[in-house]
């Protein structure tokens, strides 16, 4: 996560949280050693507290955990505003694949090292295994409701207050009307208009001159490993009733960023 003096970034893995960060660290100069202990947790945790000693509440930005959730920010900035990215659930499942964590990392899915699959899995082996043994990864010792989607379940998990006590309730109304209770403040920008969503937050919190923050509508897109090929759009990897299961998996998502529904094509 990023701490500024304004707001919190809470960085949602694969919803171009890397963007952001870079546009924060560009912001406030944090400069090349900042990059150099990025690359190592522990040595991101000294610094941080040495500049805390020195600074104290001067300090202007801070930057660790990189996939913090909203319940692992610090006392000290409790009071901001709390700033994240959401990405249309189609693409996400699509670029979580093609990104292919769970093919370097097996250890971290059970039973996924033997599984005569990998390393190898098709799109529709990985979707069904985010929908089933990876559905509760985040919450062992709780009964995740099987009829939700992966990226709901990771969703309730980042901003909601009592993520156990939701993940066993149906996948209906009466769920989203929970979560809508029990969601934290977050305010979403969406991944597909990134630039212009991050420059209009910034500029309307009244603390950034548009001068300092115009670089951004210009700022290239940053690119991940494995990047997807220009012609890959995430129609392709979808059966036509794939399409139909997730968007009932995640009608949660879908409820609450409508526009992910209604910009969604069916597969060509």
């Amino acid at each position: 996560m990023n701490i500024t003096p304004h707001f919190v970034f809470i960085h949602m893995p694969k919803t171009g949280g890397t963007f952001v960060s870079k546009v924060l660290r560009q912001i406030y100069g944090t400069g090349r050693w900042h990059e150099f202990v990025l690359r190592d947790e522990r040595l991101l945790a000294a610094s941080n507290r040495v500049s805390r000693w020195v600074q104290g509440r001067k300090m202007v930005y801070e930057e660790f955990n990189k996939h913090g959730t909203c319940h692992e920010i610090p006392p000290r900035a409790a009071h901001l505003p709390i700033l994240s990215c959401v990405r249309n659930p189609f693409d996400w499942y699509v670029s979580n694949y093609k990104y292919a964590w769970w093919r370097t990392h097996p250890d971290r899915y059970p039973g996924l090292r033997t599984d005569p699959r990998w390393p190898d899995l098709s799109f529709s082996d990985y979707l069904d295994l985010s929908n089933s043994a990876w559905l509760s990864l985040l919450n062992p010792g709780t009964e995740v409701n099987p009829a939700f989607g992966r990226l709901t379940v990771l969703f309730v998990n980042y901003y909601c207050r009592q993520p156990k006590a939701l993940l066993s309730l149906p996948n209906d109304e009466s769920f989203i009307q929970a979560v809508l209770a029990d969601l934290m403040p977050v305010h979403f920008l969406d991944t597909g208009h990134l630039n212009r969503g991050l420059y209009d937050y910034l500029l309307a919190t009244g603390h950034y001159p548009a001068d300092t923050l115009a670089f951004i509508l210009e700022k290239e897109k940053v690119s991940p490993r494995n990047q997807r090929k220009a012609d890959e759009a995430w129609p392709q990897f979808y059966t036509p009733d794939q399409i139909v299961e997730m968007r009932q998996r995640d009608r949660l998502l879908f409820y609450l960023f409508p526009h992910f529904s209604e910009s969604s094509t069916q597969p060509v």
